[in-house]
């Protein structure tokens, strides 16, 4: 069986965002602009790589990379965050338990070190 995950991403992060349209998706806040709206939807690690590889940088800082986060659809503690691509590395993804705090200090390490402001990493703090 193909696992599934809860996922969200930015609009305005992806270069082609009709590639959206294929999920059905609920909006959880609408930035407006050329940032769009943050969806919430269903997606397999296939998909996620797949918006991986149409992740755009940040509007503000070119070097900046965007990523996505959520969690393993059976399994809350199950926790995903994918980066764009264009992160340096290709588009790391990183797949680990809630609790394990070593983990997420690491992804939060990783994130701070590609640009990304330290109270942006805080997707263990969101509810879903």
């Amino acid at each position: 069986m193909v696992k599934k995950y809860y996922i969200n991403v930015v609009e305005g992060s992806l270069i082609h965002r009709e590639y959206l349209e294929k999920f059905k998706k609920r909006v959880l806040k609408n930035f407006g602009g050329r940032w769009g709206r943050l969806f919430k939807f269903e997606a397999t690690l296939g998909q996620i790589k797949e918006i991986q590889e149409i992740m755009t940088k940040h509007y503000e800082d070119s070097s900046v990379p965007w990523y996505l986060d959520g969690y393993e659809m059976n399994n809350l503690n199950k926790v995903i965050c994918a980066f764009g691509r264009d992160d340096g590395e290709g588009g790391n993804l990183f797949l680990f338990d809630r609790e394990d705090a070593t983990a997420y200090q690491n992804i939060k390490d990783y994130g701070v070190s590609k640009g990304i402001p330290l109270k942006q990493m805080d997707f263990l703090k969101v509810k879903y």
